[in-house]
């Protein structure tokens, strides 16, 4: 994936980019994100919120991610973050 996103100029836009957009994790519009709400109003009951949820990085991550010392195994905690459900 490196290489093809640094040795090659195909694309007008890179394979993490393109990724980000058609998950519409960096990119939502007013409508989307109105539809969003309503479809993942049960939250824990809802398929679509454990997804959507999925894409994102929990607060009580990110501070965990900021806290994070020199002495931190970060391949451990970026691995503790693809394995939660």
């Amino acid at each position: 994936m490196y290489a093809e996103n640094n040795d090659h100029d195909y694309f007008e836009v890179t394979h993490e980019e393109n990724f980000l957009k058609q998950t519409k994790i960096t990119e939502i519009t007013t409508d989307e994100c109105c539809e969003l709400e309503v479809l993942t109003r049960g939250q824990n009951t809802s398929d679509r919120w454990f997804e959507e949820r999925g894409k994102r990085i929990q607060s009580s991550n990110y501070h965990r991610i900021c806290t994070a010392t020199e002495k931190a195994n970060l391949a451990a905690l970026a691995l503790s973050f693809q394995c939660q459900k």
